[in-house]
Formats: structure tokens, sequence, C-alpha cells
């Protein structure tokens, strides 16, 4: 009989135990590369990432659906279907709006229709959604674990398109899509300051879009500018040089 409190131990593990070593592929899968930074120390629940762009991409053959387990907080994703000539034939976006610290699980179904050859999962979302500081610590950071993925139908997983390139960007919120879904009607409002997550999106951002259009991976390096004195002068000189 096993004791008491290695059951309970058990007992707590098992959902993120389940959620990964069921899947068809799990978050260590050779088909599944990674853009961004990633924690992959975190087996066999899957890789979490706070990092802004943050990418799953892997390769698709056939017709049908594919299942992605994953898990978050205060994140939103865009699962991305894209053809053979880099042409899009499948986008959705959705959040995990979950309160307090702790991630909420998700199961999000991708249609693979007839021509898709790659799907990706972007992160569009910020780390800290309501700052560094004192935000940071009570309602710690925007979080999303990638625990991997089923197939249905006549669709088989297999390796996206190789890059080999990296295009490192140096930039602020800006630079990874700070409101870009935003309007007018939520500026200087608290929707703004306490929803603005929402309003993310950085495949809609210049790393993101360059990336795609030049073939090759975008990655942020989180080098904040905020407190250049003046920024615009700041940057024409870092240019410069």
């Amino acid at each position: 009989m096993l004791p008491l409190n290695l059951l309970l131990s058990l007992l707590l593990l098992y959902p993120s135990l389940t959620s990964s070593l069921s899947l068809t592929h799990n978050a260590s899968s050779p088909f599944i590369a990674y853009e961004g930074r990633w924690d992959k120390s975190t087996l066999p629940s899957g890789y979490r990432t706070d990092w802004p762009c943050a990418r799953v991409t892997f390769g698709v053959e056939g017709e049908g659906k594919v299942r992605v387990s994953w898990a978050g907080i205060r994140v939103r994703l865009n699962f991305t279907v894209w053809g053979e000539g880099g042409d899009v034939v499948g986008s959705d976006i959705v959040k995990a709006k979950y309160a307090g610290r702790e991630v909420g699980e998700e199961v999000t179904e991708v249609d693979i229709p007839k021509g898709g050859k790659t799907v990706t999962v972007r992160r569009l979302t910020e780390g800290a959604n309501y700052g560094a500081g004192i935000g940071m610590k009570l309602l710690t950071s925007s979080m999303m674990v990638f625990h991997g993925l089923d197939v249905e139908g006549g669709v088989k997983v297999g390796k996206a398109e190789r890059r080999d390139k990296v295009i490192e960007y140096i930039g602020a919120s800006d630079t990874a899509g700070y409101c870009v879904d935003g309007d007018t009607e939520i500026d200087g409002t608290a929707k703004l300051y306490l929803n603005g997550w929402e309003y993310d999106n950085c495949d809609a951002a210049t790393p993101a879009l360059l990336g795609e259009e030049r073939r090759q991976r975008a990655c942020l390096m989180g080098r904040s500018l905020e407190h250049a004195n003046p920024p615009a002068r700041h940057l024409r000189l870092h240019f410069q040089r």
C-alpha cells in the first residue's frame, strides 16, 4: 500500500502527467520546433514560456484535425495553418483568461484543410501584463505551457520547414505588438490597464511580419528602451553607430 503522502502527491500530479503522456506527440517530439525562449526543464508536463512572440511549429500532411493541448494564464495565442507557398489557409486567436496565479488547462482544435502544410502556435502576449514590479509579484507573469498534440482523421505530423537564420530585435512593448488590436475607445481607460494584454498581437508587429516575409525566425531580445531620454534621439544615435 502506498504511503498517504506519496498517494496525495501522485493525485496532484495526475492531471499534468496524463495531459502529456497520453498525447500522440508530446512537447519533446522531434517533429515540433520552438522559437524564442522556452523552459524545457518542466517535462513531463510540457515546455513553458512567458516570452513575447515565442512560437511552436510543426508540419502536417492530409486533412483532418489537430488537437493542441496547452495551459495558460492571461495569454493569447494565434493558431495558424499555412499552405505550400506560405499563404494562410486557416487562423484562430484564442485566449486563456484566468485570475490568480495558476494556469488553466486548454485544448484547441485546429482544422487542417486540403493544402495545409504547416501549423504554428504564436504567443501574442507580453510576459508582464501588469508590469515587472508589484503587479508581477501579486499576479505572476503571463504564462503558456505547451503539452503536445493529438491528430484525428487523415492528418500526419512531420517536421516543418527549417529556418536557420534568426532576426533579433531589441525594443520595448511596441516591438512585441502592444495594443495592436486595441482602439481609441480604450485609450487611457481602466480596461486598457486591467485587460490590455487582450489587445497584444505580436503576429501583427514588425518582428513576426518581417520574419514571415524573409522566411526567418524572429526573436525578441527584451531590452527595454522606455528609460531612454529622449527615446527618439537615443535611437538615432544607436543606428548612427
